[in-house]
């Protein structure tokens, strides 16, 4: 890219400048003795052609941050397009409530994901026992983990890692590598068995400083949690 605009400007700068020294050549011999013309020319070039590299180089990190690193869309549009762009994924992270949202957009798409870690809640047995809701919402997340470990039985999931906690989440999160964050917020609803509802993502991409650095800071934070959460029951 840069290459193509010290093509394109270089030319047109060379002219103006070579111009300028040529209309005041009596004076550039006079500060610079027995130089020649050709020599200058070799000069100016080569200044034109470093100052639009860094110039191009200043312009390039202003531009990045400043462009699209956070969109939004539905669940299954955001999903949607980051696979498309680049359909492998070499550690997926999935922090929700039960994820039941979520798998059926993953799993509707021809990805392949070496390791996908899923960190969801859980009610504890003896809570759920004692409440109905809470008894289906863990049935329920059940059906879901069986539909995720079917994904690595069609091969598209290398490994599978599941662990649970027992609070509601605040944000359900979808962590691709580190190329991207997909993030959306819960709202506690105590009339739905999950006891959440989702609301529309954003997603956040590497496109920028802070890009990069929202996404290692919520990276770092999920792989914390993951350690010290409880390891999902064999079913």
């Amino acid at each position: 890219m840069s290459l193509t605009k010290i093509g394109k400007y270089a030319p047109v700068a060379t002219l103006i400048i070579l111009a300028v020294f040529v209309f005041f050549w009596g004076i550039v011999e006079a500060l610079i003795p027995g130089i020649k013309p050709y020599q200058l020319g070799g000069v100016v070039i080569s200044v034109i052609a470093a100052a639009i590299l860094y110039f191009d180089a200043r312009f390039e990190e202003i531009l990045s941050r400043s462009r699209g690193t956070i969109t939004s869309g539905t669940l299954g549009e955001c999903i949607n397009r980051l696979l498309h762009v680049n359909a492998r994924v070499s550690t997926l992270r999935v922090h929700a409530a039960s994820s039941e949202a979520i798998q059926p957009q993953i799993a509707d798409k021809d990805a392949r994901i070496d390791t996908c870690c899923l960190l969801l809640r859980r009610f504890p047995v003896a809570e759920a026992e004692a409440d109905d809701n809470k008894k289906s919402y863990n049935e329920r997340l059940e059906g879901v983990i069986r539909e995720w470990r079917q994904r690595v039985t069609d091969g598209h999931i290398g490994e599978l890692k599941i662990k649970t906690i027992s609070w509601p989440p605040t944000t359900y999160q979808v962590i691709f590598d580190d190329r991207a964050l997909l993030l959306g917020p819960f709202y506690r609803r105590d009339d739905v068995p999950a006891g959440v509802e989702y609301l529309r993502p954003v997603i956040i991409e590497n496109l920028s400083v802070d890009g990069r650095e929202m996404i290692k800071s919520f990276r770092e934070a999920f792989d914390l949690t993951f350690r010290s959460a409880d390891e999902f029951p064999q079913m």
